[in-house]
């Protein structure tokens, strides 16, 4: 990856963040965009993987793209719970030039 990507404020805050959103609604949003989903997926800005328990059995694969390293940190962990074949890469989605 040629641009590093850090943002270890953003980093340190957003998992708490996120819990509070899934506390307050957003579990059931995740929940609801992630039914019916099945074959390979591949999921663009993971952070924290806090999708991963979300997809359906119908799912083959996922894999989920972060590029920055303390929340790709916390999404490889959370991989290792998923019920899916799961693969966490370091990447960022960006038009070619």
């Amino acid at each position: 990856m040629a641009d590093k990507v850090s943002h270890p404020l953003f980093a340190r805050i957003y998992p708490r963040i996120s819990a509070y959103a899934d506390a307050h609604g957003s579990l059931d949003h995740r929940r609801e965009l992630l039914s019916g989903i099945r074959g390979s997926v591949v999921e663009i800005g993971a952070g924290t993987g806090a999708n991963f328990r979300h997809y359906p059995p119908e799912v083959e694969r996922v894999v989920a793209v972060e590029p920055e390293p303390r929340l790709r940190d916390h999404a490889a962990r959370a991989a290792t719970q998923a019920t899916v074949p799961l693969e966490v890469l370091p990447g960022r989605a960006r038009p070619s030039s």
